[in-house]
């Protein structure tokens, strides 16, 4: 991401990253806090090293293909309020091609992952929801504090994927904190 900024020439942005790519949106702040105009981490926590995490990737690691049923039982399950079913079985066909040696590598290294010591000043924003299956009101509170210009925003009964849940609610959250 950093490599692509320098090569469009865009020397700041607002870096927004949900579940896994609000890990990748962190590593960024920590190691270019400069480049980073404000962060705003979705469906997050100071690390993915919890049960949840750890129960999904045991699962991963036994397959030998991703199926269908596994795809669908994981996109459904991060959410707690009712999506378009469209957009839903969109969501599925996009993870279906995925292959099990990715979505291997993606959660070992998920797990792996290791915040900076010290955070950024970089204004944070963290949402999610009070219904996350992944990430707890407890470890999206503990990531909002780490940053000394965190705020948390947690959506009353919304689940992992905010945006998909709220989408209006969401995006007007998030250009209010972009402003």
């Amino acid at each position: 991401v950093l490599q692509m900024m320098d090569a469009l020439q865009v020397p700041r942005a607002v870096v927004v990253g949900h579940s896994m790519g609000s890990f990748v949106a962190q590593a960024i702040a920590d190691r270019s806090p400069q480049q980073v105009a404000s962060l705003v981490l979705i469906g997050s926590a100071a690390t993915a090293a919890n049960n949840a995490v750890a129960e999904l990737s045991e699962v991963v690691r036994a397959m030998d293909a991703v199926d269908r049923e596994f795809v669908s039982a994981f996109q459904r399950g991060s959410v707690a309020l009712p999506v378009p079913e469209p957009f839903m079985a969109a969501a599925i066909e996009n993870s279906l091609r995925m292959p099990a040696a990715v979505w291997k590598q993606a959660l070992a290294g998920l797990i792996e992952y290791r915040p900076a010591s010290v955070r950024p000043t970089v204004r944070t924003l963290v949402i999610g929801g009070t219904k996350d299956n992944v990430f707890s009101v407890d470890e999206q509170t503990r990531l909002a504090r780490q940053y000394p210009n965190g705020r948390l925003l947690l959506l009353d009964g919304v689940g992992h994927t905010p945006h998909w849940e709220v989408p209006e609610r969401f995006v007007n959250e998030l250009l209010k904190f972009a402003r």
